[in-house]
């Protein structure tokens, strides 16, 4: 679910459907909505400031870093960032530690760490493909805001597993796993410029 929303975010900036004060809209209310539920989870205010302090932060970081993250990926194809993006969230789909709910564990999990670092390479790379600075500053604004919003409230839906849930993951994965390299797929058919080591190659014909 968490993975579907991003990439519909994406494609929804990418190609303006939704404007940009729209998308800072949306991004103030989740993190308040986040700090609000968080509040609740722990009834700490010292938790609380914590976790916007740690906001605050992120978001002077993925102001100042954008300039360059927007040239990160200028030199790649669009199949190579596309292909590496969705491997790396596929790897964060496997590796995440879904039983975070159930457990009090305050240790460190190296696959846990792992599942976060890939989906923010992800997010990065994905945001690098973006037309302007302020499309980039949003996209990751909103995979940071998203996430774990989304994941505070998977963990107080799910604390009793369902036949229900059950279907739903497993449309979720068939969307994933077949629907979405389908599209790649058709989409690959209207490309005018073909790069990447699964292109196929062709002399180019000379007219006279």
């Amino acid at each position: 679910m968490i993975v579907l929303f991003l990439l519909i975010s994406y494609y929804c900036i990418d190609k303006n459907v939704i404007t940009q004060n729209f998308i800072y809209a949306v991004n103030i209310v989740i993190i308040i909505l986040k700090e609000i539920l968080i509040y609740q989870n722990h009834n700490s205010l010292n938790n609380s400031l914590k976790n916007v302090l740690d906001a605050i932060i992120i978001i002077g970081i993925i102001w100042l870093l954008s300039p360059v993250l927007i040239s990160l990926t200028q030199t790649h194809s669009d199949n190579t960032v596309y292909l590496v993006s969705i491997m790396l969230l596929l790897i964060h789909l496997m590796f995440h530690k879904y039983g975070f709910i159930y457990e009090k564990n305050e240790n460190i999990d190296i696959f846990d760490a792992t599942s976060l670092s890939c989906v923010v390479i992800a997010s990065v790379i994905l945001g690098s493909r973006l037309a302007s600075i302020e499309q980039l500053k949003n996209i990751n604004y909103y995979n940071y805001v998203l996430f774990p919003f989304l994941f505070v409230i998977l963990s107080l839906c799910i604390r009793s597993i369902s036949i229900t849930l059950f279907y739903v993951n497993l449309i979720g994965q068939f969307f994933l796993l077949f629907i979405v390299p389908a599209f790649f797929v058709k989409k690959h058919n209207l490309k005018t410029k073909l790069e990447g080591p699964w292109d196929i190659c062709g002399v180019p014909s000379s007219k006279k």
